[in-house]
């Protein structure tokens, strides 16, 4: 009888204990693969569904749904994977990042490439399983030994002293336990955030050697400053003066030519069309990509085209054929012009940015990135004291960087950020900007290498920024929220803002001389459904900026 009491006691022990190991096991490789997942390459996928889903069984409970496309060595996968994390902790506004139809990055095992998750990095929820599990071994252990003393002092054993709930080893056990998942606790939860929460500073990530014995990269600037803003900016005001038409699909690029009486637009019907402020009519159509047009770099006689079919396209003004191709970039190529449009800045999905000289066609120089390049900005070095010119690169992966592109040196590097939809030079003084996935706009110190200020307040992924010709102002367009928002830099005060009912502001540009803004689209956020469709309106509109005294 007391052996079958101690036996049964041993029993339900073990099965605790047990239940508590698969807790423990189930968090481990959770974090395992969320912690591998971080130091996987990322590929273009293109989002085909996105939407809320209603559990089986519980219609109160909801779960988020996207399914992807993507291609990995000329072979197409698609998944609905977000995260090895649980998705309870996806914030409300996820969706928002991950509309129908966007480019977003995906990451996949290099080892077996149908793995991918949108989202890397770990949550606190497999700290929280392995605390469960690491509790109910310390909880069996403590029942093991209440059962051996219970039993010993049944047999006939004396009692002396004061009677421990268990045996000293089961004790010992239990504290050193406790301690290795109170440390699991502390490393996991407390550095090993996913990378949808955005980090509330930012990180410098210096080389540990500087080629050709250059100084070292700037130090980590380890928190955002927000310098005192200067006295409000007289008021401006904003209307839409004209609209365009001729796309045949969303447009995804647009940029102003230097006379400020012509703008290009680049489209998903891989076209690029010229257009005069004052016409109806595209004055002309270049084709000749193969897959959609998503950037556009203006210079004098010349303008360059980057597409999504690996190529980057250079075009004269005057003329309807391609004067040079570069087709050595994978996926999306993005562009950008020196002052001098003879010398080129072409980035690829696969990491690099290349300078190069156009009439030529050399490469003069490159740079590996590591990430895939998201946009890329060009401006004199003038304005920034070091080396001829300087690029402005941001990520897929949330990295804004300045390389000295001449001299061939990466000056800082600034990480730990949301996918960077577009980054500007603010050519009349040191700033320039970033805008984010995440919902807000980096003012960046270009000779510091930080983030002195955060635009923030959009109701999606700012798709584009561009600066003022003497700097002072800051445009950016956000989809999500079909606005166009006109900041003022020196004050950071928001001077108006302009709402389009009827298509979305995914990209917009500047005129030269800051009283034009030209915005396009075509996507469509259904906020009843909570996610993107493509509304079929590729219109082109045009808008007049004024000081609110001269309406």
């Amino acid at each position: 009888m007391i052996l079958s009491a101690k036996a049964k006691r041993i029993r339900n022990a073990l099965f605790v204990m047990f239940v508590g190991g698969l807790f423990i096991w189930k968090g481990q490789e959770s974090l395992y693969r969320c912690e591998a997942s971080e130091d996987w390459p990322a590929a273009e996928a293109h989002i085909t569904e996105s939407g809320w889903r209603t559990r089986v069984g519980d219609s109160s409970k909801m779960y988020p749904h996207v399914k992807y496309d993507y291609t990995v060595e000329g072979k197409q996968y698609s998944s609905d994977r977000l995260t090895y994390a649980s998705t309870s902790d996806l914030p409300k506004h996820f969706l928002d990042e991950f509309p129908v139809g966007a480019t977003v990055p995906v990451y996949y095992d290099p080892a077996s490439p149908q793995t991918s998750v949108l989202i890397t990095g770990s949550t606190s929820w497999h700290s929280g399983t392995i605390a469960v599990g690491g509790i109910a071994v310390c909880v069996a252990l403590v029942m093991i030994g209440f059962a051996v003393r219970k039993v010993d002092h049944l047999a006939g054993e004396p009692r002396t002293g004061h009677r421990l709930p268990a045996s000293p080893l089961s004790v010992a056990i239990a504290a050193v336990t406790l301690v290795a998942v109170g440390s699991l606790m502390f490393v996991f939860y407390g550095g090993g955030k996913a990378s949808w929460v955005e980090a509330e500073s930012v990180e410098l990530e210096p080389k540990d050697e500087a080629p050709d014995g250059a100084p070292p990269p700037k130090p980590v600037a380890e928190r955002v400053e927000h310098s005192p803003p200067a006295p409000s900016a007289t008021r401006l005001t904003i209307a839409q003066t004209r609209g365009f038409s001729g796309h045949t699909g969303a447009v995804n690029s647009v940029a102003f030519c230097t006379d400020g009486t012509r703008f290009l637009t680049g489209s998903f019907d891989r076209t690029i069309r010229l257009w005069n402020v004052d016409g109806d009519e595209p004055i002309r159509t270049y084709k000749g990509h193969e897959s959609a047009v998503c950037s556009l770099a203006v210079g004098e006689e010349v303008f360059v085209s980057g597409a999504g079919d690996g190529t980057a396209r250079v075009w004269r003004f005057d003329g309807s054929d391609e004067i040079q191709r570069f087709d050595d970039h994978q996926g999306k190529v993005h562009v950008a012009l020196l002052p001098d449009s003879r010398r080129l800045l072409t980035g690829g999905a696969e990491g690099t940015v290349r300078l190069r000289d156009i009439d030529s066609g050399e490469e003069l120089h490159r740079l590996d990135v590591g990430e895939p390049v998201w946009c890329i900005a060009a401006a004199p070095s003038s304005k920034l004291k070091r080396g001829e010119a300087a690029a402005l690169i941001g990520t897929a992966k949330g990295t804004v960087l300045l390389w000295d592109c001449v001299s061939d040196q990466e000056t800082w590097r600034l990480t730990r950020q949301t996918s960077v939809m577009d980054v500007d030079f603010a050519l009349g003084g040191r700033h320039a900007a970033s805008s984010h996935w995440g919902r807000k706009v980096n003012l960046l110190d270009i000779e510091r290498g930080e983030v002195i200020h955060a635009f923030t307040g959009y109701e999606g992924p700012v798709n584009s920024v561009v600066f003022s010709t003497d700097g002072s102002l800051l445009v950016s367009s956000c989809g999500a929220g079909k606005t166009i928002r006109v900041w003022n830099v020196a004050s950071r005060e928001e001077l108006t803002r302009a709402v389009a009912d009827e298509h979305s502001t995914r990209h917009s540009a500047l005129s030269p001389d800051g009283t034009s803004i030209v915005s396009a689209g075509g996507y469509f956020f259904d906020r009843e459904a909570n996610k993107f469709s493509n509304d079929g309106d590729y219109a082109i509109r045009l808008w007049q900026l004024m000081t609110a005294s001269s309406r």
